[in-house]
């Protein structure tokens, strides 16, 4: 998913309107449609052919290979800070710079776009939305960071900085699921246009916070948590502005912002679109949030022997196979760091037709599993 917000144009924050020069374009409906397609039915390739596309695909290949000396692949990766994304987005910020620069000329005598500037904030907000309901439905339905048996006999000091905060956020439920339903709630607020500023307000802090956590942790999604943020910070800067102002006794009119359109019965047709859209991005974040958490979140198919156990005995067709590391002088249940290499951690339903001897010895389990004679296990 890729796009970019660039040279925002200049601002009264107080009032919310455009003055002076107009140096900006934001490419935030791009974003939007990567967002509502899949929803659609599309099919996934038909998806990525339209956002290799959006991401400017003759330009961006020409600049990756012609100035980075990089080979673009469009490829889709679960990184967000690959080097096809970074070679887009510089192809956009150039593009918007020279987009923005030709308008201002042309158009130079034009004080402010008010009316513009509302439509521009109405993509910021959906688009917006639209993340956060997304990775907030992921975490309110854990799966985003999926608790992992590995993770408990795992030493700590082989994990990267990613997965100690993955783990960190895995190991309580209710705290990764607190953190999807902040997400959810700015995103909710955002949709309504009541309560946009005070939604965008939160939208900036929970963005700053992932950004703060994915530079710190080394989580590669850098430049889209930077994104998020950008977007946030742009719809919340007035209503910061607001809040200090007011909160050092400045008496403050209520914001009246501009009507997008220029009918009463045209601006309650979209109000009910945002209102509808909004629905439709819920709808479509609850249905992949609650299909990921059934198959790789908290709520996966587990095997009847979840756990982690230690092997014993390891039988192979029959013949009894030598463990690889000496256990005899270790007491049963000892933490001793040689166990580790000896543990199984079966997660997924096993085949019935093969049949479990379960063996319980005081203080502590045996299990034998019998399998085919083609196993390699």
């Amino acid at each position: 998913m890729i796009t970019a917000i660039t040279f925002t144009p200049a601002l009264d924050l107080a009032s919310g309107k455009l003055e002076g020069n107009r140096r900006g374009v934001g490419t935030a409906g791009v974003w939007l449609l990567h967002a509502l397609l899949p929803s659609t039915g599309m099919a996934q390739e038909t998806v990525v052919e339209v956002s290799t596309w959006t991401a400017l695909h003759p330009l961006t290949d020409w600049i990756g290979t012609g100035i980075f000396h990089t080979a673009v692949d469009y490829t889709p990766t679960g990184s967000g800070d690959t080097a096809t994304q970074w070679i887009a987005v510089c192809t956009l910020l150039l593009v918007s710079l020279v987009v923005a620069t030709v308008w201002s000329v042309l158009d130079r005598r034009r004080p402010a776009y008010v009316r513009l500037y509302e439509w521009f904030r109405l993509v910021l907000r959906m688009a917006l939305a639209s993340a956060l309901l997304l990775y907030g439905m992921v975490k309110l339905l854990p799966s985003q960071m999926a608790f992992s048996l590995e993770r408990l006999v795992e030493p700590f000091g082989d994990m990267s900085p990613m997965m100690t905060l993955w783990a960190q956020t895995a190991g309580s439920e209710r705290y990764e699921m607190a953190l999807g339903a902040a997400e959810i709630t700015a995103g909710l607020l955002l949709i309504v246009p009541l309560t946009a500023g005070l939604g965008a307000v939160l939208s900036f802090i929970v963005a700053l916070q992932v950004l703060l956590l994915n530079l710190t942790y080394d989580v590669p999604v850098k430049l889209f948590s930077f994104q998020l943020l950008a977007f946030a910070t742009v719809l919340a800067a007035p209503e910061i502005l607001r809040i200090v102002k007011a909160s050092i006794g400045h008496a403050l009119a209520p914001r009246t912002p501009e009507p997008l359109l220029t009918t009463p019965h045209g601006n309650r047709i979209m109000l009910a679109g945002q209102l509808i859209l909004g629905l439709w991005l819920l709808v479509t974040a609850a249905n992949e949030g609650h299909e990921a958490w059934q198959t790789y979140g908290n709520a996966r198919p587990q095997s009847p022997l979840y756990g982690i156990w230690n092997v014993t005995d390891f039988t192979l067709s029959g013949q009894q196979l030598p463990a690889l590391t000496d256990f005899t002088d270790t007491p049963a249940n000892s933490p001793a760091t040689p166990q580790r290499f000896r543990r199984h951690l079966p997660r997924l339903p096993l085949d019935p037709a093969h049949p479990l001897l379960p063996l319980n010895h005081p203080g502590y389990t045996e299990i034998s599993i019998k399998f085919p004679s083609r196993s390699r296990q």
